[in-house]
Parts: structure tokens; C-alpha cells; sequence
């Protein structure tokens, strides 16, 4: 064979090495440009929420008598999600009428929600708060640091919540026998025996009633049960 043509054939074989090499060789999986394996992850590898140490805990919801003080109200109750349109319209001719819902929640039962029904709720709300307020009242009147002429005032506001308690007892009395003359002035008594507890407190000079925001709420429930006395029709 000439040389020329055994240098051809040599390059020839050269060149067809290289083309199968590339073609059936796999690229290595580390050179730059390669897609990068999946990983893989066992079951333990997986990201796990924190757990809370033994000595958390969460935070502690006050209760009603927790969160607010006796001096000021126990009727201080969550306005209550009422749908039925007969309680809204009932408490709705108050002048306060979501004091008027806030109080007779707990006394709502069997789905009562006629005019006589909601104002014996009332009755009984405004009877709970004087009995409420003749506690709290003594309780002031036992404490050391209580002026005398606060003790005075004081006394003044136990006397005439109890002649309301008596008089609200009255009142369910006259609902049920359905006199409404009687139950008219026994309800507007209601009124006068708040006043006649926060006045007294104004006979002395710079004096401010301990009792004036309970007294607040009390002359608002008052106020409530002669708006609904007044809607009744009886003959």
C-alpha cells in the first residue's frame, strides 16, 4: 500500500473512534450544563412544627368576674347574636335596646319572645342588679378607708334598692293578674329609687358616686321595662 493512502485510512479510523465515543458514552453527571439528580428524602427527613416546651401555656381567657369589677356592673354581658325579629322589635321600642338584649340573655329559654315574656326578663334583670348593688354597697361600707359621709350615702342606696327588690317582686305579681295600673307605678318606682341612691351623693360638695356607673345601668333597665310595659294592650 502507498504511504499516502495508509496515512488516509489511519485518519479515517481515528476520526470514527471519536464520533462512537461520543454518540455511546454517557456525559458525566458532574459536568456543568447536566440536570442534577431528583433527591430523595426518607420519611425522618421531612420538616417537623416546633413543639411547645412542658412549661407553655396559653394564654388564660378572663372570666366576667375577672375582666369587670362588681362596683360597676354584673349586666355587663356580651350583646347575644339574636335573630328572632320579635325580641329585636320588642327591644327595639327602649331607649336602651341593647342594654335591653344584653339583659334578658340570661334568662332566655323555650323561645319566649312576646311582650310579657320579655318584660318579666326585664323585671327580673333590674331586680338581679339592685340585689347586685345592695352587695356591692355594703361591701364598700365595710371598708376601713370609706368616709362616714360615704357610708351614710351608701346606706341610702341599700335601703331603697331593697324597697326595689320588693316592689320589682311585686311587679311579676301584677303582670301575672294583668294590672297594668299597678305594674305602671311599681315600674316608675323603679326609676325613683335610682335617683334617690345617686342623689345623695350629690348633697355633699365634690362627693362623686362609687355607685354611678351601676346606677347608670340600673336607671337604663328601669327605663327599658316601662318602655315595654307601655306597649302592652290589655283589656
Amino acid at each position: 500500500m502507498e504511504p499516502k493512502n495508509f496515512l488516509l485510512l489511519l485518519l479515517s479510523s481515528s476520526l470514527l473512534s471519536v464520533l462512537v465515543d461520543s454518540v455511546c458514552v454517557p456525559r458525566n453527571a458532574t459536568e456543568q450544563g447536566a440536570p442534577a439528580p431528583a433527591p430523595s428524602y426518607s420519611s425522618d427527613s421531612r420538616v417537623q412544627p416546633p413543639s411547645l416546651s412542658p412549661d407553655f401555656e396559653l394564654p388564660h381567657a378572663p372570666t366576667l368576674s375577672e375582666s369587670t369589677s362588681s362596683a360597676s356592673s354584673t349586666l355587663d354581658l356580651a350583646i347575644p347574636s339574636i335573630e328572632a325579629p320579635a325580641l329585636q322589635k320588642i327591644c327595639g321600642i327602649t331607649s336602651y335596646p341593647e342594654k335591653c338584649l344584653q339583659s334578658i340573655t340570661p334568662f332566655l329559654s323555650g323561645g319566649a319572645s312576646d311582650p310579657v315574656s320579655i318584660l318579666k326578663m326585664e323585671v327580673k334583670a333590674l331586680r338581679g342588679g339592685f340585689e347586685n348593688g345592695i352587695r356591692v354597697a355594703k361591701k364598700m361600707m365595710e371598708e376601713p378607708s370609706t368616709d362616714d359621709w360615704i357610708k351614710s350615702c351608701l346606706d341610702t342606696c341599700v335601703e331603697v334598692f331593697e324597697g326595689g327588690m320588693y316592689d320589682l317582686d311585686d311587679a311579676l305579681g301584677s303582670i301575672a293578674s294583668k294590672d297594668l295600673h299597678k305594674l305602671q307605678i311599681l315600674l316608675s318606682a323603679g326609676l325613683s329609687y335610682v335617683s334617690t341612691c345617686e342623689d345623695s351623693f350629690g348633697e355633699q360638695p365634690d362627693v362623686e358616686s362609687p355607685l354611678k356607673e351601676m346606677n347608670k345601668e340600673l336607671d337604663q333597665l328601669a327605663s327599658n321595662t316601662l318602655a315595654i310595659c307601655s306597649s302592652l294592650k290589655w283589656n
